[in-house]
């Protein structure tokens, strides 16, 4: 698995396997019609009070570029290929519709279904910027930061003991690595400059994390975020507009 958004699903299939709260009836139900693939329902539940529902999952990660607006579509893609207002469209409009076309009733999955949808992630703000969140948004999300090349350093000095980049499937949860365990498995905590020199030749933006070491020694997360190329804000403000 390499999609977080794959990744992610095997979670809530896991946990629905093995938990104590609703039970997996099936995963990624393709519905095809005329042998052309009409969609998929990410999960099927039954709860044990008997509800029977239709989940559809999304895990994302949008920066907001937005000079302050409270729109969805000023929620971007790290890189450039995604908007929240056009993923929610497509979950209300396309996905949750499945569970109740007739191509899903010959699959003999009795229903009704109850189709709902959970959009989790991360939604990252430019650093030393205020915004207020469009009413479709929790106020308890996941935040984070972005900033540009140029002005990182300034941000990052005195912010964290070290800092590392995350692989795509770490982005889920914040990270704390128990003492002496990050080393024996190869992860790098790197100072600034050292950060700065490994990201300076990346074409796109970078997500990392500031660490800080506890009581007990371990390294937990203290913020994470994007940097970003220095021509990146102006082309995210123009594909907020499309």
């Amino acid at each position: 698995v390499t999609r977080l958004g794959r990744y992610a699903e095997c979670l809530l299939a896991w946990f629905l396997q093995h938990g104590p709260t609703a039970r997996l009836i099936a995963a990624n139900v393709p519905l095809r019609r005329a042998g052309l693939t009409l969609g998929e329902c990410d999960f099927l539940v039954q709860t044990r009070a008997g509800r029977r529902l239709h989940w559809e999952l999304a895990v994302k990660c949008y920066l907001h570029a937005g000079d302050g607006r409270a729109q969805l579509s000023d929620y971007v893609g790290p890189n450039l290929q995604d908007r929240f207002d056009l993923k929610l469209s497509h979950l209300l409009d396309h996905q949750l519709p499945l569970s109740g076309r007739e191509e899903f009733v010959t699959l003999g999955h009795t229903g009704p279904w109850e189709p709902q949808m959970f959009i989790k992630g991360w939604l990252f703000y430019r650093q030393g910027e205020t915004s207020s969140d469009p009413v479709e948004i929790d106020p308890a999300h996941a935040r984070g930061w972005w900033s540009t090349r140029a002005d990182w350093p300034a941000f990052a000095a005195g912010h964290a003991q070290a800092w590392r980049v995350l692989p795509r499937l770490e982005w889920l949860a914040p990270r704390r690595h128990e003492a002496g365990v990050a080393e024996a498995e190869g992860i790098a905590f790197v100072d600034v400059a050292a950060l700065g020199e490994r990201i300076a030749h990346q074409n796109g933006p970078t997500m990392v994390a500031a660490f800080h070491t506890d009581d007990a020694g371990r390294w937990v997360e203290r913020s994470r975020g994007f940097i970003v190329p220095d021509d990146w804000p102006q082309k995210a403000q123009a594909f907020a507009r499309q």
